[in-house]
């Protein structure tokens, strides 16, 4: 039995189509995708990636004590 077919598309951090709100800082990370990563501590900050489908996976850095992507 075979189930419906799944497109996986990777983005970088510093994608065009990713707005981060002031409160998050890049960084260089050489072992993550694209090199940078952005993060913050600031509690009510954001950011907006707009996309064409129906599920959106985002990703976080270990360790578990940063904060949980939603």
């Amino acid at each position: 039995m075979q189930g419906p077919s799944v497109r996986l598309t990777a983005f970088k951090d510093q994608n065009a189509g990713i707005a981060y709100t002031a409160a998050w800082a890049r960084a260089r990370a050489p072992k993550a995708y694209g090199g940078t990563i952005h993060s913050t501590r600031k509690a009510g900050a954001y950011a907006k990636f707009r996309f064409t489908g129906r599920q959106v996976a985002w990703g976080r850095q270990s360790p578990s004590t940063l904060m949980p992507a939603i």
